[in-house]
């Protein structure tokens, strides 16, 4: 019987802030990895999409939760404006 990891959900300012130590600390990136509680694979995706991520955060001053196109962005504009 293997033991399955727990899915992790980062929201935007957390994957902000896991490139601000990549970038700025001289931390082994497994290190950062276990710091974070997340498999190195989604450490790389994530250093993969930096710019995206950084874009995202920029544009939306870090209100978004999570990267996600949605299929009826005309719902979805209408649901923001009731939260």
């Amino acid at each position: 019987m293997s033991l399955k990891r727990k899915l992790v959900t980062l929201i935007i300012a957390e994957k902000v802030n896991i490139i601000s130590d990549v970038t700025k600390s001289g931390i082994k990136k497994n290190e950062i990895a276990k710091k974070f509680n997340i498999p190195p694979s989604t450490l790389s995706t994530i250093l993969k999409n930096k710019d995206d991520i950084l874009q995202k955060y920029e544009t939306n001053k870090g209100s978004t939760k999570i990267m996600k196109i949605f299929e009826y962005p005309d719902v979805e504009a209408y649901l923001q404006l009731m939260v």
